[in-house]
């Protein structure tokens, strides 16, 4: 959202530490926005929300923050004088809630602290979460993050809990945090403290972590960027917190629930950082959803990095340049696209068939250097008229693992012989 980067933020940045309640505390807290539970009065108080230039709003924003050894819980009432006036479109899970009346939540955990979370809660409890790692939001980053609301004569409150191995929170620094309102009936922005997306005009809140449970996340990728078909390797680089052995988990999820890929056991001395290379691979027949990388102890997972797949069905989608050809064309052309990850492309290549419509073989072509998208020339100079078809095959290591069929349609040209 482009807009807050033109606002001058007048607030002064200092330290402001929010101890949240003890991790050895178990609140009992329905998540269902009525922030009723008498586990919120272990909480404290995030104060008032201010303009983004620093002046009292029209409409007051007040929370609680509070963590058990599990959750981080978010409380906010917002009051509204202008009810009627609320947006509340329907979207879809990370839809444009920026969009509705909602409240956003900024957290950056991690050592590069311009890796940030970003989470939205709108005035229907619709939710939104993603991660910021390059100036933008990639919202394929799921959370198991539960959320509801409630609407009052004058207000409206959020309530929600997080997972604290989803957050990667850690002993070793505090987050900067940043809380914020987006009031749709006036158009008025407020915060906490800071600007939105802004993680050097945020706060550091102290929080209560439960030692044995953490670890320092310095970085983590599923492979060099979103994951595709074929070899993989997820790598993770974190400090633990603990000399007890930590193991590094690789999960796929498919239609029938998650499925364990593979596992590194980390054994280390020292609170040094430690990289850990988990190789995996992915195939279509198993039509991956999601992925999740977990680092966990002998108790339970410390830190929890789950991502939508968003893959084709195939590992191979092709299409001809031209939907059909004229009679005197010799050549066509057709554009494939290898969905296969950059570790398996040096063992991979492409064959191609070339049928007449009489089913005769009339070429057959072989390419073994592969790019992610490519342009490759067949022959359809042997027939004049008719549906011939081209057969492309993606092999690995010369085993074939995905293939796709194209009709190739001949038809006489404008500019043929008439019989008049």
């Amino acid at each position: 959202m482009t807009i807050f980067k033109t606002i001058i933020c007048l607030f002064t940045v200092t330290v402001l530490f929010i101890p949240a309640a003890s991790a050895a505390t178990s609140p009992t807290i329905k998540i269902d926005g009525k922030l009723n539970d008498s586990a919120w009065r272990h909480g404290r108080a995030i104060s008032a929300f201010q303009t983004l230039k620093g002046e009292t709003p029209k409409a007051t924003t007040t929370g609680t923050i509070l963590t058990d050894a599990k959750y981080l819980y978010l409380a906010f009432r917002c009051d509204e004088p202008e009810m009627d006036k609320l947006q509340q479109m329907k979207k879809p899970r990370d839809g444009a809630l920026w969009n509705n009346d909602c409240v956003e939540i900024f957290v950056a955990p991690f050592e590069n602290q311009k890796t940030f979370y970003h989470f939205i809660v709108d005035v229907n409890g619709q939710i939104y979460d993603a991660l910021n790692s390059n100036g933008s939001d990639d919202n394929r980053y799921d959370l198991a993050i539960t959320a509801a609301t409630q609407r009052q004569a004058n207000s409206w409150t959020v309530e929600m809990a997080i997972p604290l191995c989803d957050l990667g929170l850690s002993n070793s620094r505090q987050p900067l945090m940043n809380f914020c309102r987006e009031r749709k009936p006036v158009g008025e922005l407020t915060s906490w403290h800071g600007l939105f997306a802004k993680p050097d005009t945020w706060q550091p809140v102290k929080l209560s972590l439960n030692k044995k449970r953490s670890v320092d996340m310095h970085d983590w990728n599923f492979g060099g960027g979103s994951p595709l078909y074929g070899f993989n390797i997820a790598k993770s680089t974190f400090a633990p917190n603990t000399k007890a052995a930590l193991k590094v988990l690789l999960y796929v999820e498919n239609q029938h629930g998650w499925n364990l890929k593979n596992n590194y056991l980390v054994v280390t001395t020292s609170q040094d950082p430690a990289t850990a290379s988990v190789p995996y691979s992915l195939l279509p027949r198993d039509a991956p959803q999601r992925i999740r990388l977990v680092i966990a102890n002998s108790n339970e997972a410390v830190f929890r990095a789950t991502y939508q797949l968003k893959l084709p069905e195939k590992a191979l989608v092709a299409h001809l340049q031209t939907p059909y050809f004229y009679s005197n064309e010799h050549y066509g052309f057709v554009q494939i696209e290898n969905v296969i990850s950059p570790f398996s492309m040096p063992t991979a290549s492409i064959r191609l068939i070339v049928k007449s419509p009489d089913g005769k073989l009339q070429q057959t072509k072989n390419i073994q250097s592969l790019q992610p998208s490519m342009t490759i020339g067949f022959d359809i100079s042997h027939w004049k008229k008719g549906d011939g078809a081209i057969f492309i095959e993606q092999l690995n290591n010369g085993i074939p693992v995905a293939h796709q069929r194209l009709v190739i349609s001949k038809r006489q040209g404008p500019f043929a012989k008439s019989n008049f």
